[in-house]
């Protein structure tokens, strides 16, 4: 992202949403890959399951995960995100 920012000549609104935008994806990816590591390491047995980590499991088994255990400090208000 840093390499990207410095290539920008003019910040415009929308570059700047763009980059903003940007940022949350990869934090938002981030997360998904360590609670899928997670997830990996405790249906493998390395970890305990935690209600989390079973909630989450679950949620994928039904094609239906809630936004609070994808990402734990956000303002979901109880979204669930399925697929379209």
């Amino acid at each position: 992202m840093l390499d990207i920012e410095g290539r920008v000549r003019e910040k415009t609104p929308y570059i700047v949403v763009a980059l903003q935008e940007a940022g949350r994806m990869n934090s938002l990816l981030e997360e998904m890959r360590r609670s899928m590591e997670e997830l990996q390491l405790g249906l493998d047995g390395a970890l305990n399951m935690s209600d989390k980590m079973e909630a989450l499991a679950r949620g994928i088994a039904t094609n239906t995960v809630r936004c609070a255990e994808l990402v734990p400090n956000a303002a979901c208000n109880g979204v669930v995100v399925q697929p379209p």
